[in-house]
């Protein structure tokens, strides 16, 4: 009697560790002009383009449908480029997403794949427990096969990162650390924040990106840049 669902689970095994390669897609740069969507570090020959990947379609033709949309991450595509003739800084961690009353600080891109698994399988903590129930059942009627199936992983639980080739794509894709601009720096990548709901992935209206830049050596010293996401417009 326990034959048939077992027979399910492991169908169901099966169908998510073979599920449909992740096909990585390059990132589409451009020299920042002086559009509405760039503006210059205060003090310096520095412009940073920056690109709100604010709606579904943008999201999934970039990386797929992978639950950035539905776990409320938002991607941000940053482009720079540098004829300044001092070395600065862009201080990629102090970023942040400023919604009303909400602060919305970077995230690594574990914890972007983290929150948007999370958004892809929302019934997944369910599902485990079902699955680990149905193997202690089989464990018990079959004994030595159950025992090696028991600690076979689940197929329900989070994979890591870079067992993944869609979280391997996410780390390849997002600034990290401290970015070093010197004269004919060009850099363009994405950085990813995870906001509080739906409602404000849809309605960036009142959303403003704030990036912070550091000069060792002389003015201007530490400088902010701040874009209004509705519409991309560098505030200053």
């Amino acid at each position: 009697m326990l034959r048939r669902p077992m027979g399910v689970v492991m169908a169901a095994a099966l169908m998510l560790t073979s599920c449909t390669s992740y096909v990585a897609k390059p990132v589409t740069l451009q020299i920042p002009n002086d559009g509405p969507t760039t503006g210059t570090v205060p003090g310096t020959n520095i412009k940073v383009m920056a690109t709100a990947y604010d709606t579904q379609q943008q999201i999934h033709t970039m990386f797929g449908k992978h639950g950035l949309w539905r776990g409320h991450v938002l991607p941000v595509k940053i482009q720079i480029v540098s004829t300044d003739a001092n070395e600065v800084d862009f201080l990629v961690d102090s970023a942040y997403v400023k919604e009303g009353d909400m602060i919305y600080q970077a995230i690594p891109a574990d914890e972007a794949f983290d929150v948007s698994w999370h958004g892809a399988n929302p019934h997944a903590r369910a599902e485990n427990d079902a699955f680990n129930g149905l193997v202690i059942l089989f464990t018990v009627a079959t004994l030595g096969l159950g025992s090696v199936i028991w600690v076979l992983p689940s197929p329900f639980e989070i994979p890591a990162p870079n067992t993944n080739p869609y979280g391997r794509d996410l780390k390849y894709k997002t600034l990290t650390g401290n970015v070093s601009i010197v004269n004919g720096t060009f850099r363009g990548d994405f950085m990813f924040f995870a906001l509080s709901n739906k409602q404000e992935m849809e309605n960036l209206s009142q959303a403003q990106l704030v990036l912070h830049f550091h000069q060792a050596k002389g003015s201007p010293g530490e400088q902010s840049l701040t874009f209004n996401l509705l519409g991309n417009t560098a505030a200053h």
